[in-house]
């Protein structure tokens, strides 16, 4: 389900009158309301309110938004036929500090394209791999 729908949702379902506007739903969620709410779940990642504050804006974006909108990502590209595997944040921070840790089973070379992203000094970057091609972009 995504973000949208699941707020759109869960205004029209509160039992407070009137019914909030998804707008006011997100406004409370980047206030703290609402704490514990599991707002989406895409993949293996969950999106409680605590990692949707991190969307609000001035606020550190949280490792678990990332991973959920790249598990979407690479869900989208292996559905248009695209080989393509998602190496999540925590093991791509381990692969930018050098560590080849829990990749050792991995053949890259069946994939199209291998991505992932790495939080280093409050920045992400995101980060795919064409093993076909022998390229790595860092963006």
């Amino acid at each position: 389900m995504c973000l949208f729908s699941a707020l759109t949702s869960y205004s029209k379902h509160l039992k407070t009158t009137p019914a909030l506007s998804p707008e006011q739903v997100i406004c409370n969620v980047w206030k703290g309301k609402k704490q514990r709410v599991l707002w989406s779940k895409i993949g293996p990642y969950k999106l409680f309110t605590k990692n949707m504050m991190g969307l609000a804006p001035q606020k550190k974006l949280e490792s678990e938004i990332v991973n959920a909108y790249l598990h979407n990502l690479a869900s989208r590209l292996q559905s248009s036929g695209v080989a393509a595997f998602l190496i999540d944040s925590y093991q791509m921070s381990a692969i930018w500090r050098g560590s080849k840790k829990g990749l050792k089973k991995l053949d890259p070379s069946g994939y199209d394209v291998l991505f992932g992203a790495v939080c280093d000094s409050n920045h992400w970057t995101f980060i795919a791999m064409y093993p076909k091609e022998g390229k790595i972009h860092l963006h």
